[in-house]
């Protein structure tokens, strides 16, 4: 069975082991040594990466209680050089002991249970057992997160048997028969983990929590720690200054800026859509007329909704028997085809125009509607389904 190295020292990053085995995993060369310092996908963290005698090692699984390298070349058996790539293995460290920080936290202030946690490569997640989650709830246990690793407290990790580590208070309760692995942070968490951390918190630097969502009845948390936390402030900073080098306003400003352009937006876009709404009305007569002259109409709307536009449709063809073949560009493009002449069937139609826009949607044989972002192509949308409607019949599977 190989020894792990990182269980008694995380910041080594070189060894010299011997190759116990050798064979294919996924396909790849893969060796099991006697020790090693490369951390295996477990636990909610990912694996090490680097180098054994200069072949780099791009993969690191636990399998059948083995440990597995898996390599991009073969490698020979005797004695081999280990060398583990330090800012992936210090990274995930800072991420891991963010977790702990955070759980710790959630526990403290709250009462609150971790459930699972993910260390991804580039945000992690951890999930907490709570039904209701307030801004302010995260806003504090964020605050004292932060205050923990500026307190630069000790992180420990330590085997004792399960019924000492049941003795003290754990997060979790221990039901193994052998020796576990605890990592205790220093007047606040002590819970059985065997992944790697940084030392004392204070190496942690930042935690950042980005997201939160809702997920089978509790919450899931996205957050950074470390160069990943300074890396986020880094790219929000540049968000505000661009933002405030646009609107030519301090950041402090920004917020009451964005929302006055805001509320500006929603009364033009209301006030347009009035006038839209108007425009619309006063052709309804037009349509009618040339519905009753050609009997089926196609027009295109610059702006107005899906609401309006199947109003007008409905409207015309009850006021004016015919087929009515209507268009309009909003938030996205929409169609609306009416039918109240004969039993002509518009929903092929509808289903052989809407890829040209992108689009979905359907209805019954004499209404249909749908929608879709190539606004563009709504003219020539338009122009197919009036050239299938005068054909008297209804789109083959080649149209």
């Amino acid at each position: 069975m190989t020894e792990r190295l990182y269980f008694h020292d995380a910041y080594q990053t070189r060894f010299f082991a011997q190759v116990l085995q050798s064979g294919v995993m996924d396909g790849c060369p893969a060796v099991v040594l006697d020790q090693t310092c490369f951390y295996p996908t477990s636990g909610g963290q990912m694996h090490d990466t680097g180098w054994l005698n200069g072949i780099a090692v791009h993969d690191v699984k636990h399998q059948d209680g083995e440990i597995w390298h898996l390599l991009s070349l073969p490698l020979q058996n005797g004695t081999v050089e280990g060398k583990i790539d330090w800012q992936r293995r210090f990274d995930f460290m800072q991420q891991h002991t963010a977790f702990h920080i955070l759980a710790g936290c959630f526990n403290e202030l709250f009462k609150i249970s971790t459930l699972a946690s993910h260390l991804g490569e580039e945000v992690s997640t951890i999930e907490i057992d709570v039904k209701d989650l307030t801004e302010e709830i995260l806003q504090r246990v964020e605050a004292r997160a932060n205050q923990v690793v500026w307190e630069n407290r000790a992180v420990n990790a330590f085997f004792v048997t399960p019924e000492q580590a049941n003795d003290r208070v754990v997060r979790k309760k221990i039901v193994l028969n052998e020796p576990v692995r605890l990592v205790e942070i220093a007047g606040l968490d002590l819970d059985p983990c065997g992944g790697t951390h940084v030392a004392g918190t204070a190496q942690v630097g930042v935690i950042k929590i980005l997201a939160a969502e809702r997920i089978r009845g509790h919450w899931r948390l996205t957050f950074v720690a470390g160069r990943r936390g300074w890396r986020e402030f880094c790219r929000e900073s540049q968000i505000i200054k661009t933002l405030s080098d646009t609107l030519t306003t301090g950041s402090d400003q920004l917020k009451g800026q964005i929302e006055k352009m805001i509320s500006e937006n929603k009364e033009m876009r209301k006030a347009l859509q009035r006038h839209s709404r108007a425009q619309a009305d006063q052709a309804m007569a037009g349509l009618c007329e040339h519905a009753a002259q050609q009997g089926v109409v196609a027009h295109l709307f610059e702006y107005l909704g899906m609401e309006d536009l199947r109003r007008i449709a409905v409207s015309a063809s009850k006021k004016q028997p015919g087929i009515y073949l209507l268009a309009a560009k909003g938030d996205q493009g929409y169609l609306v085809f009416a039918n109240s002449k004969d039993p002509f069937d518009l929903r092929p139609v509808l289903k052989a125009v809407l890829p040209m826009i992108n689009g979905r949607g359907g209805g019954e044989a004499s209404l249909v509607q749908g929608g879709g972002p190539a606004q563009e192509m709504l003219k020539q949308a338009l122009e197919r389904a009036a050239q299938l409607v005068s054909q008297g019949k209804e789109p083959s599977a080649e149209s």
